[in-house]
C-alpha cells in the first residue's frame, strides 16, 4: 500500500475491505464486474480475468486452435513470454526481426513467414503499439493475437490496444501500469468462441461443474482480491499513462508511449 498513489489508497483499501467482508474470493462479483469494465474501458465485447499474462496468452492461443507442431510467429526482442505461451501449447515459436531504427516487427519476415503459420503474437513493447494495419494485412488470414502486457490504455487511430486482432491478452503484474498486488492477467475479445473457450480453459475446460469436455484447461482465475484491487485503480489508468507521456517528453524521447 505504502507505494501506491496517495489518491488511489483510500479507494483500494475500501476494495480489499469490500472482498474481506462479502468472503468470496474465487469467480464472484468483484471479478465480474471487472471484466465488464474492463471490457467496456476497451471497447472490446468480453474480457476474461485469468492468473497471468503468461496464461493469457497461452490460453488465446489454444482457444484459436494452436496445436502441438502449429508454428506460430513472435518478434524476437519481446523476451521469453509469448515463447513460453508458444511453446506450453507445444507448438513452435517462429522469431520474427525487429524493423531497423524502430522496436515493431519486421513485416517482409512476418509475410514470408505468412504461409506455414497457424497463429501471429503482436507484441506492443514499452507501451509502442505496433502499426496494426500493417501487421493484418502482413499477416493475412492467419489470426493475430495482441500481447498488452505493457501496453494498457494505449490506443491507435482511437482504437485501444488488444481489439484490433482477435484477442488481446494483458498482465496485471505489479509493476504495469495497471497492476494488481500480486499475479493477474485478462484477455479481451469481440468474438464469444473464443471467449467462451478461454472461460473454460481457465477452469479445468469445464463447460459445466466437473465436466471437463475442453482440452488443454488448468486452474488460472483471476482472484477477487485482485480483481478489486484493478476496479479500484483503472479509473486512474489514463491519468497515469498522461503522466508517463509527460515525462517522456520531459527526457525528450524520440518515441513516446501511445
Amino acid at each position: 500500500m505504502k507505494r501506491l498513489a496517495p489518491e488511489v489508497r483510500s479507494e483500494v483499501a475500501a476494495a480489499v475491505q469490500r472482498v474481506l467482508d462479502h468472503g468470496w474470493y474465487v469467480l464472484g462479483p468483484e471479478l465480474e464486474a471487472f471484466e465488464n469494465e474492463f471490457a467496456s474501458y476497451t471497447g472490446a465485447r468480453f474480457c476474461i480475468g485469468v492468473g497471468n499474462g503468461t496464461d493469457a496468452l497461452e490460453l488465446a492461443l489454444r482457444a484459436t486452435g494452436v496445436r502441438p507442431g502449429s508454428r506460430v510467429a513472435t518478434i524476437a526482442s519481446a523476451g521469453m513470454y509469448a515463447t513460453t505461451a508458444i511453446l506450453a501449447c507445444g507448438a513452435i515459436p517462429v522469431w520474427i526481426d525487429v524493423q531497423p531504427g524502430t522496436s515493431h516487427m519486421n513485416l517482409e519476415q512476418l509475410s514470408t513467414a505468412r504461409p506455414d503459420l497457424q497463429a501471429v503474437v503482436a507484441t506492443h513493447l514499452y507501451g509502442q503499439m505496433e502499426p496494426m494495419p500493417e501487421v493484418l494485412d502482413a499477416a493475412g488470414s492467419v489470426p493475430v493475437i495482441e500481447d498488452c502486457a505493457q501496453a494498457h490504455g494505449a490506443s491507435l487511430q482511437g482504437r485501444q490496444a488488444g481489439t484490433w486482432g482477435i484477442a488481446g491478452c494483458f498482465s496485471f503484474y505489479p509493476t504495469k501500469n495497471l497492476g494488481a498486488f500480486g499475479d493477474g492477467g485478462a484477455v479481451i475479445t469481440s468474438d464469444a468462441e473464443i471467449a467462451g473457450t478461454i472461460r473454460a480453459l481457465r477452469q479445468y475446460g469445464w463447460t459445466a461443474k466437473y465436466a471437463s469436455s475442453v482440452q488443454g484447461g488448468r486452474n488460472s482465475r483471476l482472484d477477487e482480491m485482485q480483481a478489486a484491487v484493478l476496479r479500484a485503480k483503472l479509473p486512474y489508468l489514463d491519468r497515469w499513462n498522461q503522466r508517463r507521456r509527460e515525462i517522456a517528453e520531459a527526457y525528450g524521447l524520440v518515441e513516446r508511449p501511445s
